[in-house]
Formats: structure tokens, C-alpha cells, sequence
């Protein structure tokens, strides 16, 4: 927070001024203002599919902050978090990214038509509507030999430690 506080203030002065200013020496708004603002205004307003996409972010973020809250201990001497209803050690980071992911592949693009979600002037028939993230589209895009790299490298050095030679 700290850093982004102080590049706010370097890239946009403070946020009092309008022009003239003393704290910041600022006269008024500056082109790196004007062109960020300008870009700003071309994104346009959020559409549904990123709105999920935020959606889904947030809650992989409040999954992994209150997964463990190892400052609040029960009368059992666990930690208190939502995994306190499994098994300990059965969720980790990596499961909450990969729960994340895999409802990418079913949580909707577009907003459902159909019932109370469809609009009065929809002209398009009640049907599916295509998932966040497809699998086509995904396998295209995924560099395959990161994962690759990454579990045999893991295998390696438990074959490793298993072996002794560690």
C-alpha cells in the first residue's frame, strides 16, 4: 500500500490540488495525467465476463487470507479457517487456484437468458451461454512444459530424498 501511495503522489501529485499547488508544485493536469486518464476512458464500462473473472479473483483471495487463521486458536488447538472442517493439511494454496480454475470452466461469459435474469428487450432464444474459459482456448494458450519442468523436477528431488543421495 505504501508503494502504491507513494507512486500515486510521484505520477499524480496530491490529491487535493487542482492547479498551483505548494505541496506537490503542481500547476496542472500533465500529459502522463492526461494520457493515463485518456486510456482510462477507452477501456470502457466492465462487461460481465470480467466482472466474473473479478469475481473469481476476490474469492480465490479471501480463500487463501481465511484458509488458516493461525492467530485465533480453538479449544481443540487447531487453527480456526475454513479447513477446519477437513481433514488437516488436506487444502492447500494450490488446492483453492485449482478449485478457482476449474469453475472458470463452468460459470457463464454472458449473463443467463433465461427466467427473472432475462431482459425485456433480449431478442435471443433462452440457452447455454459459453463458460468463462474453454478448454480448446486454454490448451492452445498454456505453455505445456512449465507444468512438465516443474513435476519432474518435484519428482526428481523426492527421488532423491528417498534415495539417500540427498
Amino acid at each position: 500500500i505504501l508503494a502504491w501511495l507513494c507512486l500515486s503522489f510521484i505520477y499524480f501529485g496530491c490529491s487535493t490540488c487542482t492547479g498551483g499547488c505548494r505541496c506537490c508544485g503542481r500547476r496542472g493536469p500533465t500529459r502522463r495525467h492526461d494520457t493515463i486518464t485518456r486510456a482510462y476512458e477507452e477501456l470502457g464500462p466492465m462487461t460481465f465476463a470480467e466482472g466474473a473473472c473479478l469475481f473469481h479473483f476476490v474469492l480465490m483471495v479471501l480463500l487463501w487470507f481465511f484458509r488458516d487463521l493461525r492467530f485465533i486458536t480453538l479449544p481443540s488447538g487447531r487453527a480456526a479457517g475454513w479447513t477446519y472442517f477437513f481433514v488437516p493439511g488436506y487444502f492447500t494454496d494450490g488446492a483453492v487456484c485449482i478449485t478457482v480454475a476449474f469453475a472458470l470452466f463452468f460459470f457463464p461469459s454472458q449473463p443467463p437468458r433465461f427466467l427473472c435474469c432475462r431482459s425485456s428487450d433480449d431478442e435471443e432464444r433462452p440457452g447455454p451461454v459459453p463458460a468463462l474459459l474453454d478448454w480448446p482456448s486454454f490448451s492452445a494458450r498454456m505453455p505445456w512444459f512449465v507444468p512438465f519442468i516443474f513435476g519432474g523436477g518435484i519428482a526428481l528431488a523426492g527421488g532423491v530424498t528417498a534415495s539417500g543421495l540427498a
